[in-house]
Order: structure tokens, then sequence, then C-alpha cells
């Protein structure tokens, strides 16, 4: 019987620890959500904690990547009452006529692509290098 109260204790003890490894502090959520906003055109001034360069001029973000993945990453963890109180809206992609795919070499990326309408990939010399039945310009 003290066996079994030990190894309750070491197991609550434990999931104390995990469920407070996983939390997310407010102040950080309220970061990634506002960051997600900002490089989605949610947000029209940048969030708090701006980078400055040597002249105290905002420095540009240059690349949402970061900021996307970190907000997907992190979204089962986020407030569900501060991203409704905040605004934030998640969008799907948008589908593309006779969408298509093309999975490059390494198997890293997946591109999507259409060949008609206003979406549609550059064409010119459409398919000569290699002859493989896919564009050129996605090529």
């Amino acid at each position: 019987m003290r066996n079994f109260r030990i190894l309750f204790i070491v197991l609550l003890i434990s999931l104390i620890w995990v469920a407070s490894v996983n939390a997310i502090s407010p102040e950080r959520q309220r970061e990634i959500i506002e960051n997600f906003m900002y490089v989605t055109g949610q947000l029209d001034e940048r969030p708090g904690q701006v980078l400055t360069d040597e002249n105290g001029k905002p420095v540009p973000i240059k690349c949402g990547t970061s900021a996307i993945a970190d907000f997907m990453l992190n979204r089962d963890k986020l407030d569900d009452g501060l991203m409704k109180a905040l605004g934030v809206q998640v969008f799907a992609r948008p589908p593309l006529t006779d969408e298509q795919t093309y999975d490059t070499p390494g198997g890293f990326f997946k591109v999507h692509y259409s060949t008609v309408g206003d979406d549609a990939v550059y064409l010119a010399d459409v398919d000569n290098f290699p002859a493989n039945g896919i564009p050129d310009y996605v090529d």
C-alpha cells in the first residue's frame, strides 16, 4: 500500500510538471497572436517589442514565416477568449482553378499551381526542359 501511495504521488507530480511545461503565459500568447495578425495583414501597426536599428528606426519584418509557424504550432495552447477578443482570423488556403501540385525533388516542399485562369503560372515555353508535363516556371 505504501508503494502505491508513492507511485501515485510521483505520477501526480509528473502530470503537474508536464502541464506547467506546456502552458504559455498570457503575455506570450498575446505576442504570438499579435505577430500572426501583423504578418497576415490583420493589424496595421506592428506589435510591441519592436526591434530598432542603430538610428532608432523600426527594423522591418522581412519574413512572416516564423510568426505563422509559431501561431500554428501553439494554436491548441492559445486561449480562445483572447483570440476572440483580439479578433484574430485564421484563413484557409484559397482553392485554385484546376489546381495541380509539384513535389520538389527532395520532398520537402509541395508547390500548388494552376495553368488556367487569373492564378495561372507563366506559360511561355510551357514545358521544354525537361519535358515532364510540369510548366518550366514551376519546375
